[in-house]
């Protein structure tokens, strides 16, 4: 296994400080001090915190929990810069409904071209979080997360392959089980990081009470992306690979366990923040769950601007009405379990381009089948509404109206916050 990443400061016997500005490197394994921390951190983790609550420290408790995920749009950071000139592969088409058309662009090679593997280069970053004296571990997580479906062959209806290439399989079946049938986009085995140590003060971060189990809360979803970004230029990161953070029992703003997003120069480096979560917070977040959606929007929608129609989907109030491709979010909550891994159902391409009937697998529109017809705009304005662009192209995602940065902040299930 290849690993990359800052020298190790965890200390078996102490919790670790918050670390300066790390020196790089790449080893080739890691340090015998690093595995022993690494094993302690679940154990030190459950003694503090049972500490905490046993004496009554200050720590500040809450019971409120709106499980969701988000999208950032792609930051410009002039300063962020790739240590290659390498570029994400990726592919470019359209779709028209009601005479607009509209453009995306998705992860790997075109299904419709000759069946070609794409291989994607993954990088994990497990980051270990300090709250209120207790530690929440992710790189107790990363074993889990490289054994399951996400990163190992399982079998699906569309194929022996992993779960994100598998949804992939399944939204184009009709070219891919007709003409392309070793059509594929995998993830290459990960590189993995030296983990990293964040120390959140109480200013940023406080313990969440849920169901009688405690988790780590990150009051501010954008000072968390800030030190993700800078992550990025700390482990040199390259736009041709997807980077993720990766982190154990840990929410943003009281309910977001993932999103993704891009940054650099020109929005070219994309990255997913997800925790790994017990069975007791949500049975959409449960183990790899939580990832999993991440994964499949990273996918379909890497630089989160492919614009679509306009959708809402009842069952889900805290999304209101949408217009980006986000494959996860129609069916937060609807998982199923494959080799002992939590995984989503994704809503497929054919859902938001509204094809009828699909070219899905199985005529669906959803890869279990949960959603039976396609998206609609049903309680949204109409796209007239939304834009005096005569072009006929559909308005240009908006933060405004559509809710992705500025309406996260605050959660009520009538806000547009997002996975």
């Amino acid at each position: 296994m290849k690993h990359r990443g800052v020298i190790d400061s965890t200390l078996p016997d102490s919790l670790p400080p918050a670390p300066t500005t790390p020196v790089l490197e790449r080893v080739s394994t890691l340090t015998t001090r690093s595995i022993f921390s690494a094993s302690l951190a679940p154990l030190i983790a459950l003694i503090v915190l049972l500490n905490v609550f046993s004496h009554g420290d200050a720590a500040t408790i809450h019971s409120r929990f709106d499980p969701r995920f988000t999208l950032l749009p792609a930051h410009s950071i002039d300063g962020t810069k790739a240590s290659t000139d390498n570029t994400l592969t990726t592919w470019t088409s359209t779709f028209i409904d009601n005479g607009l058309s509209y453009s995306y662009t998705m992860v790997g090679t075109n299904p419709a071209s000759l069946s070609q593997t794409a291989s994607i280069p993954v990088l994990i970053v497990p980051i270990n979080v300090l709250i209120d004296h207790a530690l929440y571990s992710g790189s107790s997580q990363v074993s889990g997360v490289l054994a399951s479906p996400l990163f190992q062959n399982a079998s699906f209806a569309t194929g022996t392959t992993q779960y994100t290439d598998a949804i992939q399989r399944a939204s184009f079946w009709n070219v891919v089980h007709t003409t392309n049938p070793d059509y594929h986009v995998l993830l290459a085995t990960p590189t993995i990081a030296l983990p990293y140590t964040i120390t959140v003060s109480a200013k940023h971060g406080s313990t969440i009470l849920v169901n009688n189990h405690a988790y780590g809360n990150i009051s501010n979803l954008h000072w968390w992306d800030t030190k993700m970004q800078a992550l990025l230029t700390t482990y040199k990161t390259s736009p041709n690979e997807l980077v993720i953070f990766l982190t154990n029992d840990v929410i943003l703003e009281n309910g977001v366990g993932g999103y993704h997003s891009a940054t650099g120069s020109s929005g070219s480096q994309t990255y997913i923040w997800a925790s790994i979560y017990d069975q007791y917070l949500f049975r959409g977040f449960t183990d790899e769950g939580a990832l999993s959606h991440e994964l499949a929007e990273w996918l379909d929608d890497p630089y989160g601007n492919n614009i679509v129609p306009t959708w809402s989907v009842p069952n889900q109030p805290q999304y209101g009405c949408q217009d980006v491709l986000e494959v996860g979010d129609p069916l937060v909550g609807t998982v199923f379990t494959l080799n002992n891994h939590t995984l989503q159902d994704e809503a497929l391409f054919a859902w938001f381009a509204r094809q009828t009937p699909s070219s899905a697998y199985n005529a669906s529109y959803s890869y279990l089948g949960t959603l039976t017809s396609a998206s609609t705009s049903t309680g949204c304005p109409s796209v007239q509404d939304q834009s005096n662009d005569s072009t006929g192209s559909p308005p240009a995602q908006s933060t405004t109206t559509y809710g992705l940065i500025e309406l996260i902040a605050k959660p009520p299930l009538t806000s547009m916050a997002r996975f």
